[in-house]
């Protein structure tokens, strides 16, 4: 089975998350991005989700785990699960599904996210 442009943009956008290459997540997404992880926070721009990813903690290992990637047109979902030990040595997993919306199909960027995610601590 051949593995399109859009799953691996998808995957790499996700793994990008596990080592902090948020350089490269922002080369992922149009300047006009927009992100809403529902009940958190709703950011509008390129800049704006820059300041978001920055801010997060780099100091956990973490590892991830994908479960579907299934992509069609102009759209994407994508659901897995982050394990993660924080810098105190706290245990947690973060379950998430994601629904991208494309710009663009032969060269694809997120043009649009809207994140679902539950944390379950240990």
């Amino acid at each position: 089975m051949k593995i399109n442009n859009k799953v691996k943009l998808i995957r790499t956008y996700n793994e990008c998350f596990i080592t902090n290459d948020f350089d490269k997540i922002l080369s992922l997404v149009t300047d006009d991005v927009e992100w809403e992880v529902i009940g958190d926070r709703h950011l509008k721009g390129k800049e704006k989700m820059k300041e978001f990813l920055y801010s997060m903690p780099t100091d956990m290992e973490s590892s991830l785990k994908l479960d579907h990637i299934l992509t069609h047109g102009y759209e994407a979902t994508c659901n897995g699960k982050v394990s993660y030990v924080n810098s105190k040595g706290e245990k947690g997993e973060v379950h998430f599904c994601d629904v991208f919306t494309f710009k663009g199909l032969k060269d694809p960027r997120i043009s649009k996210m809207t994140s679902y995610i539950i944390e379950v601590k240990h």
